[in-house]
């Protein structure tokens, strides 16, 4: 009994010592910790900026790619092609993904036309008349609809003057042309001042043909098997 006694006397003279060497912070009963600084660099961002992968064309950019279709101006981006049907209808395909499930909008309202629900349809925008495209796939999606599952495809253009131009007007003029579908377009857009009003104008008018190849289409065979009235 002696023994026991004295074993816990000697763990109770163990526990004391250790408590007085500890510092006097860990026996307060509130400790204060230095400043802690949590950054993002998505704070600093649109919620487009956020949430990637977004294409962005426009400026020279945007102008060598122009052409008579929205989906043939996208066709060379990456994760875009077009669902062609002729020089004048072809809408944005992304990652195999097209007609309702990809919305195309212009300054972030909805176009509204037929084109997503029958490919001859054309997309009522034109890619000759627009400033810059943004084309948002992937999660940034949600952002504009459960619609828009396969992506969205923006287009800005100036319509909606944004400022006062500088000088009695400011605009642009510009003509196109391609051999193969021997299309013939030209447009003109003038944005002018009237007091403290800027009034917008915009007029285009395009024209093409069916394609045309070198030759003939079909081989000698077929063209002696099955000719075409």
């Amino acid at each position: 009994m002696k023994s026991i006694s004295y074993q816990k006397r000697s763990a109770f003279l163990v526990v004391a010592l250790l408590l007085s060497a500890l510092p006097v912070w860990a026996q307060d009963s509130e400790h204060r910790l230095e400043e802690i600084v949590v950054e993002s660099t998505g704070l600093g961002q649109t919620l487009t900026d956020q949430a990637q992968p977004v294409t962005v064309l426009s400026g020279d950019d945007l102008d060598m790619k122009v052409n008579s279709s929205l989906g043939d101006t996208l066709a060379s981006e990456v994760g875009i092609s077009s669902s062609s049907f002729g020089p004048g209808a072809g809408r944005p395909v992304i990652r195999g993904l097209d007609g309702g499930r990809i919305r195309v909008l212009e300054n972030g309202v909805g176009s509204n036309d037929l084109s997503a629900s029958s490919p001859d349809h054309a997309v009522t925008i034109d890619s000759s008349l627009v400033d810059k495209i943004e084309v948002v796939r992937g999660p940034a999606s949600l952002l504009y609809g459960t619609s828009a599952v396969g992506g969205i495809v923006n287009t800005f253009d100036s319509r909606i003057p944004e400022y006062l131009p500088d000088g009695p007007a400011q605009g642009t003029a510009e003509t196109r042309g391609d051999s193969a579908s021997k299309t013939r377009t030209g447009l003109v857009s003038v944005t002018a001042p009237v007091g403290n009003v800027a009034l917008h104008v915009d007029a285009l008018a395009s024209k093409s043909d069916d394609y045309h190849i070198p030759g003939y289409a079909r081989t000698g065979e077929l063209r002696a098997t099955t000719p075409i009235d």
